[in-house]
């Protein structure tokens, strides 16, 4: 037999969603002096207020950005149409910068090049947010030998994204920015246009983010895929042509800056 507390739980989140209509009428419990209707529309506001902070928290970039009104917005079409199955809010909001990339495509009053820019911005933003509250430092990934005279240790925390824009100088412009900066930042990242990788990595507790060359990239990503420097280099040579001695020099020069490697 079910556990009535359990059930409770289970059938007043489903109300506080906006699923289960006949809650009041389910389960007879007392709301004080409230109706039951207006018990469930209190934990209702609630519960939207709780996971547009947490949005707020994680995509603060976005947030200035968008600013107050249309970020509020956004966040409760957001959370109306994909709400929280996790009892951890670290666990909620993934997805925001696809619903963002659809708002700006599906939006007249923004050029092409806006849409791309807010996907990105925001999922640099999540991908943050992953590496602080997961992957640790003190918790090391494999070791691989990159050949024989070469044994690389990759710190596990280290995360990437692919982006078009100068995305982590915006984000950087923004925190400092007066309110009234925020549309020429935007103008001047979406005028210089420039394909890199941003690798997001944590060290002593804190968030860093290191921009590397597209093809260096996917060779690191390729090293700690295959375990295998000359396995890693056919593999980027099939899809790329040539690869240089000088990309290689990059790339390992571009995880000692990060210092993600020992």
């Amino acid at each position: 037999m079910p556990n009535p507390d359990c059930l409770y739980a289970t059938e007043l989140m489903r109300a506080v969603r906006g699923e289960a209509h006949e809650f009041e009428t389910f389960i007879d419990r007392p709301a004080g002096r409230l109706s039951r209707r207006d018990a469930i529309q209190v934990y209702q506001r609630a519960y939207a207020g709780r996971l547009t902070q947490a949005l707020s928290d994680v995509y603060k970039t976005a947030k200035r950005i968008l600013g107050e009104k249309l970020f509020a917005r956004l966040a409760f079409e957001f959370i109306a149409s994909q709400p929280s199955l996790s009892y951890s809010l670290d666990h909620y909001h993934p997805d925001f910068s696809h619903f963002l990339l659809s708002y700006f495509k599906r939006t007249k009053d923004y050029a092409p090049q806006v849409s791309a820019l807010m996907y990105d911005l925001s999922r640099l933003e999540w991908t943050s947010h992953v590496v602080f509250r997961g992957a640790s430092p003190e918790k090391p990934g494999a070791v691989l030998p990159i050949r024989d005279d070469v044994i690389v240790h990759f710190n596990q925390s280290l995360r990437f994204i692919e982006t078009q824009f100068d995305v982590t100088s915006l984000r950087t412009q923004v925190t400092k920015a007066e309110e009234y900066e925020l549309k020429a930042l935007v103008d001047q990242t979406l005028r210089k246009p420039q394909e890199r990788w941003v690798f997001v990595f944590l060290r002593d507790q804190q968030v860093y983010l290191q921009d590397v060359e597209p093809l260096e990239g996917q060779l690191i990503i390729l090293l700690q895929e295959l375990h295998s420097l000359n396995a890693a280099i056919d593999r980027l040579t099939k899809v790329s042509g040539i690869i240089s001695p000088q990309l290689v020099s990059g790339a390992f020069a571009a995880l000692g800056e990060m210092k993600v490697v020992d």
